[in-house]
C-alpha cells in the first residue's frame, strides 16, 4: 500500500480541453433511433476575493443512437455587471453567437458519450464586489433535425450565479474518461483538483464510485474500499500528505488557483465484457482543513508539555473542516470503457491406455491465457482416436456423443476440464484431436488444438478346457466317447447286479428227507 501521488498541473487550459474527450466516448454501440442529449452546469458560485473559475459544462448523450451536428450554445446575456467573462469558452471550434453568446460545434456524439471538459470562465468584476446574485448562465444543446432528440427537457441547463464571501472552493477541475481498461493491469484515473477560493486549503477528501464491472487496483494508503449498490465499488480517501514526483512525502496544500493531480488505479473485473462502455463513475472532493502554517499554530491547537499527540488527533496547523463555497463543482462524472477483447484459449489433450474391450476416461483441458474472460459458448470438438469410440451413456455436461461441447465462460487465467469415457475397440497406437474455438479474437491459434493419443493392447487369449492325461500310450478320453463309455458302464453295472442276485438264488439247496 502506498501514499497517493500528486503533482502540479502544467496548465489549466490543457486540463480543460475538449479534444481529449471527443475520442473517448466509449465503445461504439449499434446505431439505433433515439439519441438523448443532456446538459448540466457544474458550478454556481464565485468567491468574491478570488480570481474566478471555469464553470464546467457536462454534455451527455443518454440515448441509444448517435447525435449528429451537435451544437452547444452558451448564453451570457442574462449575467449582470458583477461578473466578467474571461476569454472564449474552454474547448474547440467555438465562435461568437447572437448577442452575448458562444456557439461550440461538438459534431457527432455517440451513444453513451460524456464530457465535462467544456466550460466558460467567470470572475468577479472588481475586488471586494458586493455579494449577491450575478445573473443567469444558460447552456443549450441542439442537433440535426435528422436525429430528433428522445427527451428535449434536459437539453437546457440554467444556474443563477452568486458572489459569496471568503473561503475555500475546491473543484474537480478535470477527470478524463478512461479507455482501454483491462482485467490484468491497472489503469490510472487522474483527477485534477484546484481551489478557486480566497483561502488556502489543506488536505483532500476524495470519494470515487465505479460502474459495474470496474474495480480498484492497487490499494492506496488513506483509502478504504467497499461495495455499494450490490455490484459497484467505492473508495473513500482522506489524505493529509502525498508523495511528490521526487518521492518526498509532503503536506497537501491547495493555494488558490494552483491545481494538483491525484491518481487512483482501476481495472476491469474478471467477468467484465470486452470493448464496452461500462457506464459512468463519479468522483467528489473536499478540503480537510483550512491551512494554517505550522509556525503559526494557535495555542489552543498546541499539545501541552509531556502529552503525546495520537495519530487521530488534528495535525499542527489544522482547523475544523471548512464549508466549501460552491459544493456544486466538487463532483464530476466520467466513463469507463474496457479494451477490445482477446482471449488465448489453449488445449491440453488426453492419453488413453488400456486393452481392447476396456472403457477408460480421458480428460481434455481448455485454459484461457488471454486478458479477457472467454464468453460462454466456446466450442470444443474432440475427435476420438481410431480404434476408440466415445461412450454415449457417460457424456460430460454440454457435450454430445459426436465429441462436440459447448463450454461455459472461462475467466482470464482460469481453465475448464472436460472428461470423456472412451471404449477401446481395437489394438494399436493411434491419435485423435481436441480443438477449441471461442467468440473472442484469439491472439495465438497455435495452441487451439492438441492430440488425444491411444495406446491399446490386444486382449489376452481365452484359456481352453482343462486336460487330464490318460494311461501311458493311450489318448485321453473326451467328448462323445466318454458319454458312450458311461452308458456301457451303467449297463455292465446293472447286469452285474442281476447276475449277483441270480448267483445267490442258485446257491440255495433244497434237501428232501427220505420217507
Amino acid at each position: 500500500m502506498k501514499l497517493p501521488v500528486s503533482r502540479r498541473a502544467l496548465a489549466a487550459a490543457a486540463l480543460t480541453t475538449l479534444v481529449a474527450t471527443l475520442g473517448m466516448a466509449g465503445a461504439a454501440q449499434a446505431a439505433a433511433p433515439g439519441p438523448d442529449l443532456a446538459v448540466k452546469i457544474n458550478a454556481s458560485k464565485l468567491v468574491i476575493d478570488a480570481a474566478g473559475k471555469s464553470f464546467n459544462i457536462e454534455v451527455r448523450n443518454d440515448g441509444k443512437g448517435e447525435a449528429r451536428d451537435v451544437l452547444l450554445t452558451i448564453d451570457l446575456s442574462k449575467l449582470n455587471d458583477k461578473v466578467v467573462v474571461q476569454d472564449k469558452p474552454d474547448g474547440i471550434d467555438c465562435f461568437p453567437g447572437e448577442g452575448k453568446s458562444w456557439v461550440c460545434k461538438l459534431h457527432t456524439l455517440p451513444a453513451g458519450y460524456l464530457s465535462t471538459d467544456l466550460g466558460v470562465t467567470l470572475a468577479p468584476a472588481t475586488p471586494g464586489e458586493l455579494l449577491g446574485d450575478a445573473g443567469e448562465l444558460t447552456a443549450t444543446l441542439s442537433q440535426s433535425k435528422d436525429t430528433p432528440d428522445a427527451n428535449k427537457r434536459d437539453n437546457t441547463a440554467r444556474v443563477h450565479v452568486a458572489l459569496v464571501g471568503a473561503g475555500v472552493d475546491y473543484r474537480v477541475m478535470s477527470v478524463p474518461n478512461i479507455e482501454d481498461v483491462r482485467i490484468t493491469e491497472d489503469k490510472k484515473v487522474t483527477v485534477a483538483v484546484d481551489n478557486n477560493g480566497s483561502v488556502t486549503g489543506a488536505g483532500l477528501s476524495l470519494v470515487m464510485t465505479l460502474p459495474r464491472y470496474a474495480r480498484f487496483g492497487e490499494k492506496i494508503k488513506g483509502c478504504s474500499y467497499k461495495d455499494v449498490a450490490g455490484d459497484r465499488q467505492q473508495a473513500k480517501c482522506s489524505w493529509r500528505t502525498s508523495v511528490d514526483e521526487g518521492g518526498t512525502e509532503t503536506r497537501i496544500v491547495f493555494e488558490p488557483g494552483v491545481p494538483s493531480l491525484f491518481d487512483l488505479p482501476v481495472r476491469a473485473t474478471d467477468d467484465a465484457p470486452a470493448g464496452t462502455n461500462l457506464g459512468r463513475a463519479t468522483v467528489e472532493v473536499g478540503a480537510l482543513e483550512v491551512y494554517v502554517p505550522e509556525t503559526d499554530v494557535p495555542a489552543e491547537f498546541a499539545a501541552p508539555a509531556g502529552v503525546t499527540v495520537k495519530e487521530s488527533a488534528a495535525p499542527a496547523g489544522a482547523l475544523k473542516r471548512p464549508t466549501d463555497a460552491d459544493p456544486k463543482d466538487n463532483r464530476a462524472r466520467f466513463t469507463v470503457t474496457t479494451a477490445a477483447g482477446d482471449a488465448d484459449l489453449a488445449v491440453t489433450g488426453a492419453r488413453l491406455t488400456g486393452t481392447v474391450g476396456a472403457q477408460v476416461k480421458g480428460k481434455v483441458t481448455v485454459a484461457n491465457k488471454g486478458g479477457w474472460a472467454s464468453p460462454a459458448g466456446a466450442k470444443l470438438v474432440v475427435a476420438a482416436p481410431k480404434g476408440t469410440s466415445i461412450v454415449g451413456s457417460a457424456l460430460p455436461k454440454g457435450c454430445a456423443v459426436t465429441g462436440e461441447c459447448a463450454l461455459p465462460a472461462i475467466p482470464a487465467g482460469k481453465d475448464v476440464a472436460v472428461e470423456f469415457t472412451f471404449q477401446l475397440d481395437a489394438a494399436g497406437s493411434t491419435a485423435g484431436t481436441a480443438t477449441v474455438t471461442g467468440a473472442l479474437a484469439d491472439k495465438d491459434t497455435t495452441n487451439n488444438s492438441a492430440p488425444v493419443t491411444a495406446e491399446i493392447a490386444a486382449a489376452p487369449a481365452t484359456p481352453g478346457p482343462a486336460v487330464t492325461p490318460g494311461p501311458a500310450g493311450n489318448l485321453p478320453v473326451t467328448g462323445g466317447q466318454l458319454t458312450a463309455l458311461i452308458a456301457v458302464g451303467a449297463a455292465i453295472l446293472a447286469g452285474g447286479v442281476i447276475l449277483l442276485v441270480a448267483a445267490r438264488r442258485r446257491r440255495t439247496v433244497i434237501t428232501v428227507l427220505p420217507e
